[in-house]
């Protein structure tokens, strides 16, 4: 052995011996990562003020460019608010909205700037019901969430990711067609720790069409199961319902399609009830549009 290498294995020895007995708590540097991320990944991903997004707003929809990165992060989080003329949205033109994905991509070169703006509209894509939309909005919104897919990777940078970025990544299922479908069955498990943490890090509120749309899942994953399977979800599925009434009238049809099909159905007082209550007594004609969702079997039942 050369005086080098003897001089390399004894101080290999010596650091091995003085780490020997030290344990070191993960919570700390957990800690201190989500404080670096706050300084470094996740600043610049709240919500600007308003009257500045007004501002911004209505310059784009003037010009119909965007001056700089400033006033394209401003429109991208303010593409939903009912602050243009007669209280109409940028997502809701049909000219403009396309305008604005368009110029945001020449932003893409540099992920730190562009990194907010697709922070904005992802906001703008969790926050707009399509199923309420008005004029092109619609169509706009699907065309915002095809272009989120498409670009999600391009959120991706060296260095320490924004925890929404990394949530993002994790959950591409949310900017897909149907995303109550491949959340549904995990949620109705009662696995939703990785969910609640995706929502968190993505700030999706609870008034999002998202929301619904995963209870909806839910009773579309309980209606696959088997009879027993099924008929143990229901008053949970019931309860979940009764939370969100978006989902309602899709979900209590799916819910008595599915009972109807049981191979030895007998009378359940809460689904009764529940039906009773949200659509009224079924063989009064005031109440036909509604029990128009589910079949004559169904509604005799």
């Amino acid at each position: 052995m050369t005086v080098l290498s003897h001089l390399r294995a004894t101080l290999r020895d010596i650091n091995s011996d003085s780490l020997h007995g030290l344990t070191f708590d993960a919570r700390l540097l957990d800690q201190e990562t989500s404080k670096l991320r706050g300084w470094l990944g996740d600043r610049g991903t709240a919500k600007p003020p308003q009257d500045a997004i007004v501002a911004a707003l209505h310059a784009f929809h003037h010009d119909q460019y965007l001056r700089n990165r400033r006033q394209a992060l401003l429109v991208c989080f303010g593409c939903i608010e009912p602050v243009l003329i007669s209280s109409s949205r940028l997502i809701e033109d049909g000219e403009r909205f396309p305008k604005l994905l368009k110029a945001v991509d020449a932003y893409i070169p540099t992920p730190r700037a562009y990194r907010p703006c697709y922070r904005g509209l992802l906001n703008a894509y969790f926050g707009y019901d399509p199923e309420t939309a008005r004029s092109a909005g619609k169509q706009n919104w699907e065309g915002l969430r095809a272009y989120l897919r498409e670009r999600a990777a391009n959120t991706i940078a060296p260095g320490l990711l924004p925890s929404w970025v990394e949530a993002l990544q994790a959950n591409t299922d949310l900017l897909g067609d149907d995303p109550g479908s491949a959340y549904g069955k995990i949620l109705l498990a009662g696995h939703s720790d990785e969910f609640d943490h995706a929502r968190e890090a993505l700030d999706i509120h609870e008034n999002s069409w998202l929301i619904w749309r995963l209870v909806l899942g839910q009773v579309e994953a309980a209606a696959h199961e088997d009879d027993t399977n099924f008929q143990r979800h229901l008053s949970s599925l019931l309860d979940l319902l009764a939370k969100h009434p978006l989902a309602v009238n899709d979900g209590l049809a799916k819910l008595l399609s599915r009972y109807r099909l049981l191979k030895a159905p007998v009378v359940h007082a809460a689904l009764r009830d529940f039906a009773v209550a949200r659509w009224g007594n079924p063989w009064l004609s005031l109440n036909r549009a509604k029990w128009s969702l589910v079949t004559n079997e169904a509604r005799e039942m």
